[in-house]
């Protein structure tokens, strides 16, 4: 994801910041990035997820010690464990969005320039024609 929004917003005729690139997005993706991930809740919560979702899944895979261990320090935290979770599969699904508005760039891209090769080429056969005669 973040080579996608890096090339994106280098290619997109910006001024070569991410941020800038992100004017165009949908208003819940800018959401997230409001204020550097923390003008917004959705944006706290995405990196919460992004961060607490794999050491939470680590504790889990621990029941015997460690979960029983937090849930019985840590008031809610099953509750916390389930923000976590869902926090992450909502930054997924950004980064999905970020992924495939690159891709589509990229293709948009590629065809502008298909069709001025394919321009050029005509035009340069047409030359060649003409000197023929």
């Amino acid at each position: 994801t973040m080579v996608s929004t890096q090339l994106h917003s280098a290619n997109d005729g910006n001024d070569g910041h991410w941020k800038t690139a992100r004017l165009n997005d949908p208003w819940l993706v800018r959401q997230v990035f409001a204020g550097g991930f923390q003008g917004s809740p959705l944006g706290v919560w995405t990196i919460y997820g992004l961060f607490a979702a794999p050491l939470s899944l680590w504790i889990a895979a621990h029941p015997d010690v460690l979960q029983q261990r937090f849930a019985s320090t840590i008031p809610f935290f099953t509750v916390f464990q389930t923000i976590a979770y869902a926090g992450r599969a909502f930054g997924f699904g950004i980064e999905l969005y970020l992924t495939c508005s690159y891709l589509s760039h990229v293709i948009d891209q590629d065809t502008k320039n298909n069709n001025n090769n394919n321009k050029r080429r005509r035009r340069d056969d047409a030359v060649a024609a003409a000197k023929e005669r």
